[in-house]
């Protein structure tokens, strides 16, 4: 009986003694060299799978790679989903960076990561002083050159920052998304890129680009993927015994839904596991066991162990959880059944985000019924007995007219757009086949882009028709046209005659009111330059050679005409006014001088001919003061011009001001250093031999060339290729 009892207990023993075994070995990750790493207990923490330790080992990396020589994209995407702080001045340094190559970058791979990383510390990648760097990478030619981990990273990048503003893309997401299931091979993996890139980072990139994309049943076999790394990977859960690779391991097994702390040969080690016994005890990562601190690695596993911790929290990964959706900068204009209500300028992510947002701040009454516009300003919708409706119309920023296009006020915006809320009934399609043309002296018909000055002539206007045949046009006939404050109206057949005009930009503005009823066609403003040429003036030799073209460009667009009533003396060395430069400026934004804004200024009194041009641009916030005294007829300094040019353009700063290098600036007040390193940065005024001199007056042709600039900035899509050129 003892001898059963002696054996019990001795099996009891033992089984206690495997318990506990099996319990300490589940709480401690065990290293080679005990002196250089910790274990904890993760009895009390509520991820067990993520404990202290880990948690403690990403805070250490991040202070080392905060201390390390260059800080890295992948930690500035890692940094941002973890919610740790970049590093003081980084957007700015990334801009310095943009600006310094003009957005140019040696691989598609370099290009992607430095888009993803701005944009991810709130920057625009699609807007940097001008500089479009998600154009640049959807028209690499070279976006191959790096195999499937370019193509795989690049893919990342467009999903990242979706956006609309594209012109004529070699690459797009069809393309992406096809040729990196061309190149996937037998085991389910990606090739790899050359030295650079190997197989397992690649497969990482292309199964990261692909789960983002939304199309994961055709992508990628998950298990076929695991089955294939776990023939890579050693009996202590490495790959190479390198922190570097199995961090990159850990990472594609969270893409293809597998735990890598569950990932492991047949009594064999985790990647996890591994890579934790690499851990240093004065924090950071070696590459190898006992190896001494290693930057690379240590980001590694940072960026493994951010990964984990974002799939084991139940958020999308590292690599495949983006998507840039950053409000944009627009125009809304609310058109009522009798005339415009409200104009102004809005941000938003959608149409009808961007609506109700300045709505708001206007203080404009509207009501809503299952997220749509019912009412504004006491308009009710069918007020007149038919289907009349608030609606939405967009219009994309163009230099051209494109016409509105019709929309349900959730298609994603781009900066710069026009968004039109409208009352109108369903027959009135937001003027989708609008036109204008002008019968010249010699009889033939031509469109209105360009008109020579005082050239008489006849507007043809047709309007778009709605049948159950669908859409066409018609003769737009007794539709009321505003040139310049003088309104006219068309005839039966849609045709008016029109004076000879003088050279200079107008606004061609087309409205249908009827009384008691909606509006016969979507108020329409046309944009037309009547042009005259530099061979038309007497002192046309006097223009310096190097603003000759831009002299020329701003003659032919409408925004500089002559001195003198006869209009051939155009006097290129003359100083310019404050007035007259506000004049130009809103020539080139395009905007009417007509304006609800009573006076602002104590020095512009009304009837004169500057009177509505101040105010609108006061309105508008184009001024570089917002009451007082404006001094109209002063001439404008560089300074001066170089603040409104900012403004009108919106022109944003990216860089460092040091950057310039600039030795007459330092004592300017901070708004107009802003305003001067906006106008640098995009390459409108930069001034000369290390000197702005900002105190100058502004003569006639440096005013042609800065405009002739902005012009190229605002529509860009008119320009494109053109605008690195001049920068």
């Amino acid at each position: 009986m003892k001898s059963g009892l002696s054996k019990r207990l001795g099996k009891l023993f033992i089984e206690i003694t495997v318990i506990v075994c099996l319990l300490i070995q589940t709480v401690l990750f065990v290293g080679s060299n005990p002196s250089t790493h910790a274990a904890e207990s993760t009895a009390n923490l509520p991820n067990p799978r993520f404990p202290s330790e880990m948690q403690k080992a990403m805070k250490e990396a991040e202070a080392i790679l905060l201390k390390g020589e260059g800080f890295s994209d992948w930690a500035a995407l890692a940094f941002v989903r973890n919610g740790t702080p970049l590093p003081e001045g980084y957007l700015e340094s990334k801009g310095n960076e943009i600006l310094e190559r003009k957005g140019k970058y040696d691989s598609a791979s370099e290009l992607s990561l430095a888009i993803m990383a701005y944009s991810a510390a709130g920057g625009k990648a699609h807007q940097v002083a001008g500089i479009n760097l998600m154009q640049k990478l959807v028209n690499r030619t070279d976006m191959e050159d790096e195999g499937s981990y370019g193509v795989s990273l690049a893919y990342l990048a467009y999903l990242f920052y979706s956006t609309n503003n594209y012109y004529r893309p070699l690459w797009y997401s069809d393309l992406f998304f096809n040729r990196l299931n061309e190149t996937r091979l037998a085991s389910g993996s990606w090739p790899s890129s050359g030295d650079r890139f190997d197989e397992v980072s690649t497969t990482l990139v292309a199964v990261s680009a692909l789960k983002a994309s939304g199309d994961i049943p055709k992508s990628y076999d998950g298990e076929k993927i695991a089955a294939w790394l776990k023939t890579l990977i050693k009996g202590n859960g490495s790959i190479n015994q390198s922190t570097a690779d199995t961090a990159n391991a850990i990472m594609l097994l969270s893409a293809v839904d597998a735990d890598a702390a569950d990932f492991h040969l047949t009594d064999g080690d985790n990647p996890l596991r591994f890579i934790m016994s690499n851990r240093l005890s004065e924090g950071g990562f070696s590459e190898t066991l006992g190896g001494e601190l290693d930057p690379n690695a240590t980001l590694q596993a940072y960026l493994a162990l951010t990964n984990y911790k974002l799939i084991l929290e139940g958020k999308p990964g590292l690599l495949s959880g983006w998507r840039h959706s950053d409000p944009k900068t627009v125009t809304v204009r609310v058109e009522g059944p009798k005339g415009t209500i409200a104009s102004g300028s809005s941000t938003g992510v959608t149409a009808h985000d961007a609506v109700k947002s300045f709505l708001e701040r206007d203080n404009i009454a509207y009501a809503m019924t299952k997220k749509k516009i019912v009412s504004v300003n006491g308009i009710k919708e069918h007020q007149y007995g038919g289907d009349e409706a608030w609606r939405f119309a967009v219009e994309a920023n163009a230099y051209y007219d494109f016409q509105p296009e019709c929309s349900n006020g959730e298609e994603r915006l781009n900066d710069g757009d026009l968004i039109i809320l409208y009352y109108g009934a369903s027959n009135m399609p937001c003027n989708v086949g609008f036109q204008v043309e002008y019968i010249a002296g010699d009889g033939t018909l031509r469109d209105t882009n360009s008109i020579p000055h005082h050239t008489p002539m006849i507007l043809h206007v047709k309007k778009p028709k709605i049948t159950s045949e669908g859409t066409s046009t018609e003769n737009g006939s007794f539709i009321t046209v505003d040139i310049n404050g003088k309104k006219v109206a068309t005839d039966a057949e849609g045709k008016v005659e029109v004076g000879g005009l003088k050279a200079g930009a107008y606004d061609f503005v087309f409205t249908g009111y009827q009384a008691g009823g909606v509006p016969t066609i979507l108020k329409t403003i046309i944009h037309v330059r009547v042009v005259s040429t530099l061979d038309e003036f007497k002192d046309r030799d006097e223009v310096s050679s190097w603003a000759a073209n831009e002299v020329a460009s701003a003659l032919s667009n409408g925004y500089l005409q002559g001195i003198n009533s006869a209009g051939d003396l155009l006097a290129p060395k003359k100083g310019l006014t404050r007035a007259e430069f506000v004049a130009m400026l809103l020539r080139v934004r395009k905007q009417t001088t007509s304006t609800e804004q009573g006076r602002v200024f104590t020095d512009v009194p009304s009837k004169k001919w500057y009177s509505d041009v101040v105010n609108k641009a006061a309105e508008l916030g184009i001024t570089d003061r917002v009451r007082g005294e404006f001094e109209p007829n002063r001439n404008i300094t560089r300074e001066e011009a170089a603040i409104m040019l900012a403004n009108a353009g919106a022109l944003n700063t990216y860089g460092t001001l040091d950057r310039l290098h600039l030795s007459d600036i330092e004592d300017l007040p901070g708004n107009s250093l802003k305003a001067i390193q906006a106008v640098n940065e995009h390459g409108i005024m930069t001034g000369s031999e290390g000197e702005f001199m900002p105190k100058e007056t502004l003569i006639r042709e440096q005013a042609a060339a800065v405009l002739a600039r902005l012009e190229i900035f605002l529509y860009r899509d008119k320009f494109f290729g053109y605008y690195d050129y001049f920068k």
